[in-house]
């Protein structure tokens, strides 16, 4: 399991684990937003102390996939 630090950035240390399965954990974490407003957020973790080489590539693609499809939706 990834060490709960990394969600530091995001969270005010409440995170909250939605779905884990063998190679992902799903945590829902809160940031601050430019009004200083409490935002939730989805933070996606490799489940593996040690993620194999694929896990990786994989959870890279599917960040790739998601930052394109915000760039189309958005004018």
């Amino acid at each position: 399991m990834v060490p709960h630090s990394l969600n530091l950035a995001y969270s005010d240390g409440d995170s909250q684990v939605l779905w884990r399965d063998s190679e992902r954990v799903f945590h829902r974490g809160w940031r601050l937003d430019d009004e200083g407003k409490r935002r939730a957020v989805l933070l996606v973790a490799p489940a593996a102390d040690h993620p194999s080489r694929s896990n990786l590539d994989r959870l890279t693609h599917e960040y790739e996939l998601n930052a394109n499809s915000r760039a189309i939706v958005t004018p």
